[in-house]
């Protein structure tokens, strides 16, 4: 689906904007979810709300990059002002620096995971971040 009639686009954004509401600098999605992002079904298609905020806004279907949220850690964000297009590696790097924003600066054993006590590696396989403890691995 590429492209939608203006008629349709109308109800899109009629039905968007009745599923959202204003918290703070969040435009946040109230309708269905898949149990962690907002979705909107368009022309029988699911699609992530963000993917049809992202629409709304510039008239393109994102594509061949995945959204990420720069600013508010909530799945159900869906502020286009809160969103940019990037890579899966950026994805990971997001969640990272999330994570880190979050508090959870330590290891299990409790050792401060900044600086030179973290190697960060990217997983061949997977394509995601880990993030091991330096002191962890010197005490093996």
């Amino acid at each position: 689906m590429n492209e939608i009639s203006f008629h349709k686009t109308h109800m899109v954004r009629e039905r968007f904007a009745y599923n959202t509401y204003r918290l703070n600098e969040c435009l946040m999605w109230s309708g269905w979810n898949n149990g962690e992002y907002g979705m909107m079904s368009v022309n029988g298609e699911d699609k992530k709300a963000t993917h049809v905020a992202w629409f709304l806004s510039t008239g393109v279907w994102p594509t061949g990059f995945m959204l990420h949220r720069n600013i508010c850690p909530s799945t159900l964000c869906v502020g286009i002002n809160h969103l940019y297009e990037g890579s899966a590696l950026d994805n990971q790097l997001d969640r990272e620096a999330k994570r880190v924003a979050r508090g959870l600066l330590y290891c299990k054993r409790g050792h401060l995971l900044i600086g030179n006590s973290v190697e960060i590696s990217l997983r061949a396989e997977t394509g995601r971040i880990k993030r091991r403890c330096k002191v962890c691995r010197r005490k093996r």
